[in-house]
């Protein structure tokens, strides 16, 4: 189960596999930001046409790779991109693709084998 999610001063919002949204959407009412996030199902951030400060990404490397261009599109200048739940073996190719992209690497954190890398969009100027 992977979620991604943007965020913005005024807006959360979360695009959700199907076994996900229930749980979402749950959360989001016991932590009482019901009012702040729309739950909703989608592939990745086709169609999301939203600057956001954040994208986060918890699913599996060749998954990460397909949303990079859509983050990218949909971050603000200086805004972040976390991606985890990448295993070791895909690491050094999935740092490769975003640094093309343009993203500077921030950190990677490294828990047994599995590794989560922060990545902020850098200024296109």
């Amino acid at each position: 189960m992977g979620l991604d999610f943007g965020v913005n001063r005024d807006h959360v919002q979360k695009q959700c596999s199907l076994v996900a949204d229930q749980s979402a959407q749950l959360n989001s009412e016991l932590n009482q930001l019901s009012n702040k996030i729309t739950v909703q199902q989608n592939n990745l951030l086709v169609g999301i046409h939203k600057q956001a400060d954040l994208v986060v990404a918890n699913i599996l490397a060749h998954i990460i790779e397909q949303l990079i261009d859509d983050a990218w599109i949909n971050l603000v200048e200086g805004g972040y991109f976390i991606a985890s739940g990448i295993i070791q073996a895909k690491k050094t190719n999935l740092l490769k693709k975003l640094e093309q992209k343009g993203f500077k690497i921030v950190q990677v954190k490294a828990e047994n084998d599995w590794i989560c890398i922060i990545a902020q969009k850098r200024s296109t100027q």
